[in-house]
């Protein structure tokens, strides 16, 4: 005898059944049944949607609260798309802090870091990593502020010459962020202009980490830049990392100039040290005052896509990725 296969139980069928069991039992009409059922086989999968976090800053950069969805325009590829919710996140910042201090003012440096972790405080967890003349560790992620201070006291210059690593350091730091699935990403550079040996790491390959990790980029660049070329005496003496390296001063500025703005970050430039406090105050009044902005993401399946978000609201600054990742 032929053997009849029976098609598998779908989810909306055990439901179905459910329900024609539940309503005589009850002695429900059956056309209330039959109604029912024509709803929830004809409901719809829920609309799929994506989170972007932007500062919205007002006059001389104050907070500007209380928005709402109605006042955010979102388009993704140029389509526009239903923004559906607006509010202050939830989720803390995961911040990786990266400090490229070609050996100068590390007592600056440890003062401004004091102040903005404790402006953070509660809000966020970070790690802490060094750059010169190697990259080091000094705190993993954590919301410890004590774990915090007592890095800053490990934190002390450590001599050897500038070597590329900075750019290398931006794109560890998303790709890390990434695996952490972090959900308010971002990184905060700290750099004293100067000598940029020739990264191991294009800037193309740095940006697209970011925007994969979708964290902002926040750089707080000390000094003037300059410009010079290796010579071989200094390169044998082992005060460098290669022969004839130039100052890669382009590949430096695609990612720290182009990066904050691409990626909803902020580029700070002052001149000097003593400034340093005020500038990551200015950060982390970026990064705490973000909206979580929910919006009805579009069907294809690109890795990334263009991205514009905007205020209806005149006279208001918005820093927001120009691209968004999944």
């Amino acid at each position: 005898m032929e053997r009849t296969e029976r098609p598998e139980a779908t989810e909306e069928s055990v439901l179905l059944r459910g329900l024609r069991l539940f309503s005589v039992a009850a002695g429900f009409p059956a056309a209330l049944l039959a109604g029912a059922c024509v709803v929830l086989a004809g409901a719809s999968p829920r609309q799929a949607t994506r989170t972007v976090y932007v500062t919205v800053a007002g006059e001389n950069d104050a907070a500007v609260p209380n928005l709402s969805a109605a006042d955010f325009e979102i388009k993704e590829e140029g389509k526009a798309r239903k923004v559906v919710e607006a509010s202050p996140p939830d989720a803390q910042v995961s911040i990786a802090l990266l400090i490229d201090d070609k050996g100068a003012d590390i007592n600056e440096i440890r003062s401004a870091l004091v102040t903005f972790f404790g402006q953070v405080q509660g809000r966020a967890e970070l790690s802490l990593t060094t750059v010169v003349p190697s990259v080091a560790r000094v705190f993993d992620y954590t919301s410890s502020l004590p774990t915090m201070l007592a890095g800053v006291q490990r934190l002390v210059w450590r001599s050897g010459p500038a070597t590329g690593l900075l750019l290398g350091a931006v794109a560890d730091a998303a790709d890390e962020l990434k695996r952490r699935e972090a959900t308010r990403p971002a990184i905060v550079v700290v750099t004293f202009e100067g000598d940029e040996f020739r990264s191991h790491r294009p800037a193309p390959a740095v940006l697209q980490a970011l925007e994969r990790s979708r964290a902002a980029l926040h750089v707080v660049a000390i000094g003037k830049p300059t410009l010079r070329k290796m010579n071989r005496a200094l390169v044998e003496s082992g005060d460098a990392q290669g022969d004839e390296w130039t100052v890669d001063q382009n590949n430096r500025n695609a990612v720290l100039g182009e990066g904050p703005r691409a990626s909803g970050g902020r580029r700070h430039e002052i001149t000097v040290a003593t400034g340093l406090s005020k500038a990551l105050e200015a950060v982390a009044h970026d990064l705490l005052n973000q909206y979580a902005v929910v919006y009805e993401a579009g069907a294809d399946s690109k890795p990334t896509r263009k991205l514009s978000v905007t205020v209806k609201r005149r006279g208001v600054t918005v820093r927001a990725p120009t691209r968004i990742a999944g």
